[in-house]
C-alpha cells in the first residue's frame, strides 16, 4: 500500500511522501529571449524552438540540426544498430523497441523513465510550476501544463 501511496503522491499532494526536485524553469541569464518562454538558450538569446541553435542544412528546412547538420527528418538520427531495424537509436545505439531506453527504478516498474531515473507516475518527468499544479508539463506550452499554458 505504502508504494501505491509514494507512486501517487504528487496527486494526493503528500508533501512528505514527495520529495520535489529543483525547480525545471532555468535562471533569466540562461532562459530565451522569447516572452513567456523557459526553455534554455541554446544560441543567441533563444532556445531551438525560437531559432536558437544551429539549423539543417537541407535547402528550405529551418528545424534545428541534430547529428551531421541535419535534422531528423533528413537523416540526422543515427539508426538503431540492431540487424534491418529502421527504428532511431534513443540510448547506446538502440531504439526503444530494442532497450535504447532507461527504466523507472521505482522498485517492480518496468515502464521507461523520463527524469531523475523515474517514470510519470513515480514522479519522473516535468511538472506545472503554477503553485498547487501538479499537471505534466509539456514545452509546447513553455514548461506549463494545457490549463496553465494559455494563461501564464
Amino acid at each position: 500500500m505504502q508504494s501505491v501511496q509514494l507512486s501517487l503522491a504528487f496527486i494526493l499532494d503528500d508533501p512528505v511522501a514527495l520529495t520535489t526536485s529543483k525547480e525545471t524553469i532555468p535562471p533569466l541569464s540562461r532562459r530565451c529571449k522569447v516572452a513567456n518562454c523557459y526553455r534554455y538558450v541554446a544560441s543567441n538569446g533563444h532556445c531551438i524552438g525560437h531559432g536558437g541553435g544551429k539549423r539543417c542544412k537541407h535547402p528550405g528546412c529551418r528545424s534545428g540540426a541534430k547529428h551531421f547538420g541535419l535534422c531528423w527528418q533528413h537523416g540526422g538520427s543515427k539508426t538503431c544498430r540492431v540487424l534491418k531495424c529502421p527504428n532511431r537509436s534513443k540510448s547506446h545505439g538502440l531504439c526503444w523497441t530494442h532497450g535504447g531506453v532507461k527504466r523507472c527504478q521505482f522498485p517492480e516498474c518496468t515502464k521507461t523513465a523520463l527524469k531523475n531515473n523515474l517514470c510519470w507516475a513515480h514522479g519522473g518527468g516535468r511538472r506545472c510550476p503554477m503553485k498547487g499544479c501538479k499537471r505534466r508539463a509539456f514545452e509546447r506550452n513553455n514548461g506549463f501544463c494545457d490549463k496553465h499554458g494559455l494563461s501564464a
